[in-house]
C-alpha cells in the first residue's frame, strides 16, 4: 500500500488534480482541495492506495506542490 498526503494550507486552488479525476479529489467549502475518502488530521489529508498512477500524475501537475505520495 502506497501512502498520499496532501496538505491543504499548501493547496493553491489550481484545480488540475480536480480536473484529473474528480472521483479521488474535490473541492471543500473552503475551495481546497481534498482527498476523497481520506482522514483528515490537523488540516491534512491522508489516503491509502494501491494504484498511485492518478496520484503521481496529479503531484507532478500540483502547482502548490501540496500532494506527495509514498510507496
Amino acid at each position: 500500500m502506497a501512502q498520499i498526503i496532501l496538505e491543504r494550507d499548501e493547496c493553491t486552488m489550481c484545480g488540475h488534480c480536480v480536473e484529473l479525476d474528480e472521483s479521488l479529489f474535490t473541492f471543500d467549502d473552503d475551495d481546497r482541495a481534498t482527498l476523497v475518502g481520506s482522514e483528515r488530521d490537523d488540516n491534512v489529508d491522508e489516503l491509502e492506495v494501491e494504484d498511485t498512477a492518478i496520484y503521481e500524475e496529479a503531484e507532478e501537475n500540483c502547482t502548490g506542490e501540496c500532494i506527495e505520495v509514498y510507496d
